[in-house]
């Protein structure tokens, strides 16, 4: 067998195939027209000899509209948090943190993930393996009872309360709200 290929419509052989008699006549491929020095896309302004428009009036006009109506926005939202007593996360936190004795137990857990919660608070951080073990001895499935404690903090106390991914940590300001 040759170790390189002969030159494209070359009339040397091809190389056979362990096992097959046949030889193939080399393939022609068509070629492609060169593209001249400086060719631009036929579709394209320049291409047809126009210039790309810019009309700074417009652009300022759009640029009025879109401020207008953020500020239009920001007023509604922030009308619509203090009519319906909702602040912002740092304020939901600090509330939380403030007055522990009056902050929510588990409200909006089920059981199992009570259960697990009540475990994962007695140390300040668990091995993955670990952490399977817990989920798993409540019937739960470990990512998404993770995923689900953590939305149960942020919804209560607008803070995460497990973070990592080989060592599971509770976050050790929240754990001390939180009434088991």
């Amino acid at each position: 067998m040759q170790d390189s290929y002969p030159a494209r419509n070359s009339s040397a052989s091809l190389p056979t195939v362990a096992g097959c008699r046949t030889r193939l006549p080399p393939v022609a491929l068509p070629s492609r027209p060169k593209r001249p020095e400086g060719h631009l896309n036929a579709h394209s302004p320049r291409a047809l000899g126009r210039a790309v428009p810019f009309d700074r009036e417009k652009v300022a006009r759009l640029m009025a509209e879109t401020s207008a109506i953020q500020n239009l926005l920001a007023e509604r939202f922030s009308a619509e948090e203090t009519s319906a007593g909702v602040g912002t996360c740092e304020k939901q936190r600090k509330l939380a943190r403030s007055n522990s004795s009056t902050a929510p137990a588990m409200n909006g857990l089920d059981d199992k993930h009570k259960a697990v919660l009540h475990e994962i608070l007695q140390r300040p951080s668990w091995p993955l393996a670990d952490f399977h073990v817990v989920a798993a001895e409540a019937g739960l499935m470990p990512w998404a009872c993770f995923t689900t404690l953590n939305e149960w903090a942020f919804d209560t106390y607008a803070d995460l309360l497990l973070e990592g991914d080989q060592i599971v940590t509770v976050n050790q300001d929240l754990k001390k709200n939180i009434h088991v």
